[in-house]
C-alpha cells in the first residue's frame, strides 16, 4: 500500500536501479511497477531521539584541542582507509587534534583501523565500541567536529546523532549527506583514498584555523517530535 525510504537518496538509487535491470530484460518486463512504486512512495527518514538534541554554548573560545569522532560500523564500506590518509595529513601539517574512534565491531575489521591505532596512539582518546550510551552520549557533546568517509550511507543516524549533538559535521559529497549536510561542510570524493583523504583534511584544516565561522547544522526536522506524527499519519497508528 505504502512505500517509505528514509531519504530522498535512498529512492532515487532504487528507482534508477529498477530502470536500469528492466532495460535488460527481454520482453514482458514489468515496467509499470516502476510508476507504481513512485505515486505509494514517501521519505520518512529514522527519527532522531529528542533527548540527543544539545545546545551548544558557541560563544566560548577555541582553546583546546580539536576533538574528532568517527562513529560508525568498523566495515569497509565506511571508507576507514579514507580517514586514515586524512589523519597522516592532519600530522603532517601538524594540526593538534585528539580523536575518539567509535563504533560496532565485528569478528574481522579493515586493516586501517589497526593502523590507526599503530600510528596515531598519542591522538586517540576512545578506541572501539562504547558499551554506555550516556558515555556516548557525552563523548558526542564534547567533541568539535563529526567525521564520515562512507561509500554507502543510506540516511546517516551516526551523522545525525552526533549533528544532533553540536558537532560540525564532514562528510563526502555523495550517498544522502546533501540533503542535510551544507554543501560548505562537504568535501570532493577522490578519485583515490589518499586524494579524498586530502579533501577531508583540508576541511578540518579549515575548521581548526576559524572555528568561529562554522555555524552549528540543525536537522531538528528529523526529531522525534516532528516526525513520530508523520509515522502516525502514513500507518495508520492511532495516538495514545
Amino acid at each position: 500500500d505504502v512505500v517509505l525510504f528514509n531519504s530522498l537518496y535512498n529512492q532515487t538509487t532504487l528507482l534508477q536501479g529498477i530502470r536500469s535491470l528492466l532495460k535488460k530484460m527481454p520482453d514482458f518486463a514489468p515496467r509499470s511497477c516502476i510508476t507504481e512504486i513512485e505515486e505509494k512512495s514517501h521519505v520518512l527518514p529514522v527519527p532522531i531521539e529528542d533527548s540527543l538534541f544539545y545546545t551548544r554554548d558557541t560563544s566560548l573560545s577555541f582553546n583546546k584541542k580539536l576533538h574528532l569522532v568517527w562513529n560508525h560500523r568498523w566495515e569497509y564500506d565506511k571508507g576507514p582507509e579514507i580517514l586514515l590518509q586524512a589523519l597522516h595529513a592532519l600530522k603532517k601539517q601538524d594540526c593538534s587534534f585528539t580523536l575518539s574512534l567509535v563504533g560496532q565491531e565485528f569478528s574481522r575489521r579493515p586493516e586501517a583501523f589497526d593502523e590507526i591505532f599503530k600510528h596515531f596512539q598519542s591522538e586517540l582518546k576512545h578506541f572501539g565500541y562504547l558499551e554506555s550510551k550516556e558515555d556516548y552520549i557525552d563523548m558526542l557533546q564534547q567533541a568539535d567536529c563529526v567525521l564520515s568517509t562512507a561509500h554507502h550511507d543510506f540516511q546517516g543516524l551516526a551523522m545525525m546523532d552526533a549533528i544532533a549533538s553540536g558537532c560540525i559535521p564532514f562528510a563526502p559529497r555523495r550517498l544522502a549527506y546533501p540533503e542535510y549536510i551544507p554543501a560548505k561542510n562537504l568535501y570532493t570524493p577522490g578519485e583515490t583514498t589518499e586524494q579524498e583523504g586530502l579533501h577531508l583534511a583540508q576541511r578540518i584544516l579549515e575548521y581548526s584555523e576559524a572555528p568561529s565561522e562554522w555555524n552549528l547544522v540543525d536537522i531538528s526536522t528529523h526529531s522525534e517530535s516532528i516526525l513520530w506524527p508523520q509515522y502516525h499519519v502514513i500507518l495508520g497508528i492511532p495516538k495514545c
